[in-house]
């Protein structure tokens, strides 16, 4: 997950620039992409944020996992397509797909964590981020020095790490929430039991 963090952070750092280099530095084109990500990027938080609030019992995290996965490989594959059109929905999508990963680590935390312990252990996970992000600031630097402002060669090696790494994500993800139901179920178990033993 704190790759993803990586990812997300890296992509919100360089749209601007690699837009530029995908359409032509101060383009009309690069203008209205650039322009679109920063109004697409808080509203469809909010939007997909309200969604989510509202459709959690509907959704629930599975379909949340496959959809933000689905999200962030179209995404990469979209990303780099030098098309003022393709880009805007590479922009789309990024914005929903990271409140819903987001979303998916909250709901690790808490299912795993006591309460009182939750700010902790979102400490904790931040701190992994932002470690993680070093790997960011170095693909931003070459971006910015070594590719002259041309971000084609590190959105690849970001889209490619992330693609390794999906699959450790996904099976991490699962087997938590097998670990979770399981316990859910032997509590519930428990109960069944206390209740026949009083009415006994």
């Amino acid at each position: 997950m704190g790759f993803y963090g990586l990812l997300f952070n890296y992509v919100v750092t360089t749209w601007n620039n690699s837009a530029d280099g995908l359409l032509g530095e101060g383009s009309s084109q690069a203008n209205t992409v650039i322009k679109f990500f920063s109004i697409a990027l808080p509203v469809g938080g909010f939007v997909t944020s309200l969604a989510l609030s509202l459709l959690a019992k509907q959704l629930g995290p599975k379909i949340n996992l496959w959809a933000s996965t689905i999200g962030v490989l179209i995404f990469i594959a979209l990303c780099n397509v030098p098309d003022e059109a393709t880009l805007i929905v590479a922009g789309t999508i990024f914005s929903i797909s990271r409140v819903i990963m987001y979303s998916l680590h909250n709901q690790i935390i808490l299912s795993l964590v006591p309460l009182p312990k939750y700010s902790v252990m979102s400490g904790i996970f931040f701190s992994i981020v932002g470690a993680i992000n070093l790997l960011g600031m170095l693909l931003v630097f070459l971006g910015e020095h070594v590719f002259n402002k041309q971000y084609l060669a590190p959105n690849l090696i970001t889209g490619c790490l992330a693609i390794v790494i999906m699959p450790f994500h996904i099976r991490s993800f699962l087997k938590v929430l097998n670990t979770v139901g399981d316990a859910v179920k032997a509590s519930k178990e428990k109960v069944v039991d206390r209740s026949d033993g009083l009415r006994v």
